[in-house]
């Protein structure tokens, strides 16, 4: 897994985490695990539920539990899958884009 801006992005783009500051950097899954993590919920109870509905055996394994829950995270991110993603943007009242949403792929 890695993650890299698009380099389409304004000077004053706003990174996704401070972790994740510069426009023109790639980064791999030590950056990227723990900022998944932070998106999902605290409660192990509900995490072990998503585990088991989703059939994941990995207890570390935030990308696979964001691949199937990602429209619905806490904070400002979203992980839409390309089929779903014109159904996301066009959602009444959803978010106002500066632009289409291609600055970041995971």
């Amino acid at each position: 897994m890695r993650l890299r801006y698009s380099d389409s992005l304004s000077e004053t783009f706003t990174p996704l985490s401070v972790s994740m500051p510069s426009p023109a950097g790639r980064y791999r899954e030590s950056v990227l695990d723990p900022w998944l993590s932070g998106l999902l919920p605290d409660r192990p109870e509900t995490l072990r539920q998503w585990r088991r509905q989703f059939g994941i055996s990995h207890e570390s394994d935030a990308y696979s539990l964001v691949r199937h829950v990602g429209e619905d995270l806490a904070g400002a991110a979203q992980f839409v899958r390309p089929e779903r993603l014109e159904a996301v943007l066009e959602r009444p009242g959803h978010a106002q884009w500066a632009n289409r949403p291609s600055g970041a792929a995971v």
